[in-house]
């Protein structure tokens, strides 16, 4: 029988110039968003990229199925708020990056993925050509076309406008839904918080501790307008306001 995918931070701590990330312990299960929320500078970029391998833990250990992570790996994808996309590629040959490094490339399934994030006819545009929230969408599709276990999103949607941000929330929904993946988000959008999330972890001020794990009980789609989503959009902002 098939084990489900489990991500574990165990005693981490992490420190710079001074300590960043203090003794924090926390799991992420397959198929679950999950997403931290804290003040600025409170290390959740920081934890972001401890568990992708780009920087190491100063103590405890990050573990992908009882295997610890030491480096990156292509079980482990990346998106940040820039799309860092590869500008001398074309959106097609951006989308089919990660799979062509793999030796996994079919052009039926990038052609999938086009016509999924709406870019059908745009597979020869270079990323100057699209505009930023096409970019985006690009990068998404970039990088759950390789089927990663875990997807670490850096603020995703930070850089865009109201109404393409909230659209996308809608798109990185359905990209999620069918999957497997791990999804771990940042962001300091409470809104997008409780709309995404499964899960919302929300984190003190630096050196970053856990302060609370709030499971969000609201079936997809969620309305931004009710009683239940605004509960929860206060009972986080009473959560930071009490200790940040």
């Amino acid at each position: 029988m098939k084990n489900n995918t489990i991500l574990k931070c165990e005693n981490i701590i992490k420190s710079f110039q001074k300590k960043v990330v203090d003794d924090l312990s926390v799991t992420f299960k397959e198929n679950e968003i999950t997403v931290l929320i804290g003040p600025s500078g409170c290390g959740k970029s920081t934890l972001l990229k401890m568990i992708s391998g780009l920087i190491s833990a100063d103590a405890g250990k990050i573990t992908l199925n009882d295997d610890i992570i030491t480096k990156p790996t292509s079980e482990i994808g990346m998106i940040f708020q820039e799309h860092a996309l590869f500008p001398w590629l074309t959106v097609f040959e951006n989308i089919a990056f990660g799979v062509k490094q793999q030796n996994k490339f079919k052009k039926e399934l990038v052609d999938e993925w086009i016509a999924k994030i709406g870019l059908k006819g745009f597979e020869s545009y270079y990323p100057h050509q699209i505009s930023l929230g096409m970019r985006q969408r690009v990068a998404f599709a970039r990088a759950f076309i390789c089927k990663p276990k875990v997807l670490l999103l850096d603020k995703p949607l930070g850089a865009l406008d109201s109404f393409t941000r909230v659209k996308m929330q809608d798109e990185i929904l359905d990209m999620q839904k069918n999957t497997n993946v791990i999804l771990l988000i940042v962001t300091h959008d409470i809104e997008e918080a409780v709309y995404l999330a499964d899960k919302i972890i929300v984190l003190s001020v630096s050196p970053t501790i856990i302060i609370k794990e709030i499971i969000i009980d609201i079936a997809h789609p969620r309305d931004r307008y009710s009683s239940e989503f605004i509960n929860y959009k206060q009972q986080i902002l009473n959560c930071l306001n009490h200790f940040s």
